[in-house]
């Protein structure tokens, strides 16, 4: 039996969970829900861009150290190192453009969810301060 990985954002159960149940609350609970999600996009999109940063730092360190040290050695295994870090540096920029347009799509979804809750707020009665 396998168990399909689905994140919390896309699963049917977590969606409605906060747009079905307590309808009065829940363009607010959403748009909160988005928040967090953006937030915790943003934090990870920063964390990717440190380990591009390190990976490239990485990749120059192995070319200086063959530079200096592997004279003997064959000169595949400098471009065998640095072939493999790039790999592992392209797969980290393919999920950061994935995070990219997750950030992007939250961006919106946060802007619908505000406009809503703008619209419940004009429509609903003016509260009396007794």
């Amino acid at each position: 039996m396998r168990i399909s990985k689905r994140s919390p954002r896309r699963s049917d159960a977590f969606r409605s969970r906060f747009l079905e149940a307590g309808r009065e609350a829940a363009p607010f609970r959403h748009a909160r829900r988005v928040q967090e999600a953006l937030a915790g996009e943003i934090v990870g999109a920063v964390i990717q861009v440190g380990l591009i940063v390190a990976l490239v730092l990485f990749a120059r360190s192995t070319v200086l150290l063959f530079a200096r040290h592997g004279a003997r050695l064959s000169p595949w295994y400098p471009r065998l190192c640095v072939a493999l870090i790039l790999v592992c540096g392209l797969i980290v920029a393919r999920r950061f453009v994935g995070r990219i347009r997750e950030i992007r799509a939250l961006r919106a979804e946060l802007a619908a969810a505000n406009q809503k809750l703008r619209d419940l707020r004009d429509e609903s009665p003016p509260r009396s301060d007794d």
